[in-house]
């Protein structure tokens, strides 16, 4: 199981989340077709309340891009 997957595993069974689903944001058919915009985060989706849901997942030592940096807010889900 890779770290996104049990990030999207224990968000989909937290009390607090309405919905939240992984996002591809490469390209398909030899890069014509972009999946998502550059930057997009990992994981989206929404709180009960309302509220939206972006989630980055990195491994240890990786980066964020610009795109991706640019405008996190930590919020917490306790």
């Amino acid at each position: 199981m890779t770290f996104t997957s049990e990030v999207l595993a224990y968000l989909s069974a937290h009390p607090l989340v309405g919905k939240v689903k992984r996002v591809n944001s490469g390209t398909a058919k030899g890069g014509r077709i972009r999946l998502a915009p550059k930057g997009w985060p990992d994981i989206d989706g929404y709180l009960r309340n309302g509220k939206a849901l972006f989630v980055e997942c990195k491994d240890v030592g990786d980066e964020l891009s610009f795109e991706t940096g640019s405008g996190n807010v930590d919020v917490g889900l306790t």
